[in-house]
């Protein structure tokens, strides 16, 4: 198949999606939306259309909506794609979904579906249009499905898929004992990690203010926080407003191999995330690790986190609740454990990535017959 995708490439997930059918023997083109972000993949074939545009908010609006249409109807026609794969909703999405060029499937993410047609009348309209001219849509929650159809998508177009975990990748076996020499910290210091971006929808504030809560029982306790984002600075200040920045290492982003190594290496991670589509890739990855997660109560978080059986769970926003379930898992290493043997054994069967990529696949290869 000759695959376009349209996304935003900086995303590891994004990525990862592209390798696979890459891999698989597809020609593969992705359509950049951030000149920034043009990751080389050896084989991928990565465009971008340059758009000039006034400083004028309005008339650059209209001017550079306008130019991209024309430049990317051309784009297409050159082009001929089998199938074309838009991820996320957005300006871009809209553009081409007003070419009528078709078989295109649109994957939701998240925040386009959840949160930004909530905010905005004008977002609204645009997500609206682009759900209804896709032929296929994925998204890879119940609650991501109610909300589509919800903003007009025929149930009958949309399949549940997720984004999956790589086992071969994230697994038990890349625990890294030396991650807490090269931190400072000795054998047996408890990690606590968080690997959310630190954005406001990720709430990673919550973390740092359940850390002294933390440190009044366990003392030898301490935290990693992973990534990068508008907060970083805020959450670094809040740390030392709390007292609290020497059991605390912000490592900023860190290289794929060290991501997976921080995974497998903590003894518990946290997200405190107010916003997921389904299971966050990262929660997802931890258990894949057997790392004990608390996570989140809210959307389809409880289906994959049974709280008590394959982690724990806690209110939003809530820091002392958080507290008491990282001290809780602390003071029983014995039932941490049983937690994450038990969340492998169901990430393993339920969100293995090369199952939900083949499924992909014959998704595409059946409206491509059609």
């Amino acid at each position: 198949m000759k695959i376009l995708f349209i996304c935003a490439f900086g995303s590891i997930h994004a990525q990862r999606w592209v390798r696979y059918f890459n891999d698989a023997g597809n020609e593969v083109h992705v359509l950049v939306i951030d000149k920034a972000f043009e990751i080389k993949i050896e084989g991928v074939k990565t465009h971008y259309i340059p758009v000039e545009g006034i400083k004028f908010p309005l008339l650059d609006y209209l001017t550079r909506y306008k130019m991209f249409l024309a430049k990317l109807k051309i784009f297409l026609n050159e082009l001929k794609p089998d199938i074309v794969h838009i991820h996320q909703v957005n300006y871009h999405a809209f553009a081409f979904s007003r070419c009528n060029y078709h078989p295109f499937v649109l994957t939701a993410w998240g925040s386009d579906i959840l949160i930004r047609p909530k905010k905005s009348l004008r977002f609204r309209y645009i997500a609206k249009k682009v759900i209804k001219n896709a032929d296929i849509i994925t998204c890879d929650a119940n609650h991501m499905k109610k909300a589509l159809i919800n903003l007009g998508a025929d149930s009958n177009r949309i399949k549940i898929i997720y984004f999956g975990t790589d086992l071969t990748i994230f697994n038990p076996e890349n625990k890294d004992i030396n991650i807490k020499r090269e931190l400072g910290f000795k054998d047996n210091t408890p990690l606590v990690i968080s690997l959310r971006v630190l954005d406001p929808i990720y709430n990673v504030s919550t973390f740092i203010n359940c850390i002294p809560q933390v440190l009044e029982k366990h003392k030898e306790a301490r935290f990693i926080v992973v990534g990068s984002g508008s907060e970083s600075e805020m959450l670094r200040k809040l740390a030392e407003e709390l007292g609290v920045s020497d059991y605390v290492i912000f490592t900023g982003r860190v290289s794929d191999e060290d991501l997976i190594r921080y995974t497998a290496s903590a003894d518990i991670y946290v997200s405190t995330s107010l916003s997921d589509a389904g299971l966050s890739a990262s929660t997802a990855e931890a258990m894949a690790c057997k790392v004990p997660v608390i996570i989140t109560d809210f959307g389809d978080n409880h289906h994959w986190v049974k709280d008590g059986e394959r982690g724990l769970l806690f209110p939003m926003k809530d820091n002392k609740k958080l507290s008491e379930k990282v001290n809780y898992l602390l003071d029983n290493p014995k039932t941490a454990s049983k937690l994450g043997k038990a969340a492998y054994v169901f990430i393993k069967e339920n969100n293995n990535w090369h199952r939900e990529m083949e499924k992909m696949s014959g998704i595409y290869k059946e409206i491509i017959s059609k």
